[in-house]
């Protein structure tokens, strides 16, 4: 296949929210762990991906990428030899030529400024035994997969949906907290929304008393404007902040914010929580990133579970041909990166204290403050 004809098949099919994550209900069936609605609850769980997929530079790029001009935006890099997405670039006028001992003044002058962000693969490989792959489609499934099967259903269906999950699962997980240079059991590289918010053109708000630092945030939202605007933050975060929303002496809030139960709004901006929104426990401090849809984005090629056209078989692998043992995998590709184009609409609030009653009480549950997996042990 030429590269311009992968490119117009990705275009094709790159992403449409609409579509995002349609076959939960199919792939996931009622089990423990997921509650009553797993597809709800692993859409909830992707709020902040869900949002940033759908950002205006999202769309704005995802439009140009499908538009006849597409191939500028995605293309081969003639020396690195990856894929790139060039951002949509932002523009200012420079400061005016001196003209200070003449009676004309002199046009602006403008300047522009774009960047070439990485499309990174993600990918899952699941392997398989000829034996489990046969008898596989005869046995029933064994009791750590019981709560996830339907009833009857084989070994092999399960195991291709609980691939397709996890799937899922990394993926968003690699879109938030995924950096070019980073590599562990579960991040590989990919330009995602850490990468972004690490950048040190991004204003950083100290957040150690929480009211003034968002008294700090909305001088900056005063000049570059609040629309498209969400502030994501760990939930443990969120309930910190919402700790200190309460109604005064005379009966008003803290000024700027709204609270209806245990929703609040910080001039009218809504909270993503986000369990991948960075949580130190041991330090009891968290972050809270401001984020513009104007100037950040997600382009991926498919959905959180791939298409068809992305799922590959490997077919038979001899492994000994001694005893003709073998196996199968098949491997599922997803491909896509986060982008900024505008570091000033963006926002870091650090070191946001953890609520002195709720530190004490989570000390031990870092594997669900900090989820690595699906459904973490406890």
């Amino acid at each position: 296949m030429s590269e311009n004809t992968l490119l117009k098949t990705l275009d094709a099919i790159a992403v449409d929210h609409e579509k995002l994550a349609t076959n939960f209900t199919e792939v996931v069936p009622d089990c423990t762990g997921l509650g009553a609605d797993p597809k709800t609850e692993i859409q909830n769980q992707n709020q902040l991906y869900n949002w940033l997929l759908n950002t205006s530079l999202s769309r704005r790029v995802r439009g140009m990428i499908n538009s006849n001009d597409g191939m500028c935006i995605l293309h081969k890099d003639a020396t690195s030899g990856e894929y790139v997405i060039e951002i949509p670039q932002t523009f200012w006028s420079e400061l005016p030529v001196s003209t200070a001992n003449e009676c004309c003044w002199q046009p602006f002058d403008f300047a522009k400024c774009g960047t070439n962000v990485p499309v990174k693969r993600l990918c899952l490989k699941d392997c398989i035994s000829i034996d489990d792959e046969i008898l596989g489609g005869v046995l029933r499934v064994n009791a750590a997969y019981r709560p996830y099967a339907s009833r009857g259903e084989k070994f092999n269906t399960i195991r291709k949906r609980i691939a397709k999950v996890s799937m899922a699962y990394l993926t968003a997980y690699n879109v938030i907290l995924g950096t070019d240079n980073n590599t562990t059991d579960i991040l590989k590289p990919f330009h995602g929304l850490l990468q972004i918010m690490a950048n040190p053109a991004i204003a950083k708000l100290d957040g150690t008393d929480i009211l003034s630092a968002f008294d700090s945030l909305y001088c900056r939202l005063i000049l570059l404007g609040n629309t498209d605007v969400v502030i994501a933050v760990h939930p443990v975060i969120y309930s910190s902040i919402l700790s200190v929303i309460r109604v005064g002496q005379y009966g008003d809030l803290p000024l700027g914010w709204t609270r209806n139960g245990d929703d609040i709004r910080f001039h009218g901006i809504r909270f993503i929580q986000d369990k991948r929104v960075p949580l130190d426990t041991a330090a009891g401090t968290g972050e809270a990133w401001v984020l513009s849809g104007d100037a950040v984005g997600l382009w991926m090629v498919t959905d959180l579970m791939p298409a068809d056209r992305f799922i590959k078989e490997s077919g038979h692998k001899e492994e000994s041909l001694q005893d003709g043992c073998g196996s199968e995998c098949t491997f599922y590709y997803n491909y896509g990166a986060a982008f900024n184009n505008n570091a000033n609409k963006l926002a870091l609030i650090t070191n946001i204290p953890v609520s002195a009653y709720c530190a004490k009480s989570i000390s031990d549950l870092d594997a669900v403050v900090n989820p690595k997996t699906l459904i973490p042990k406890v």
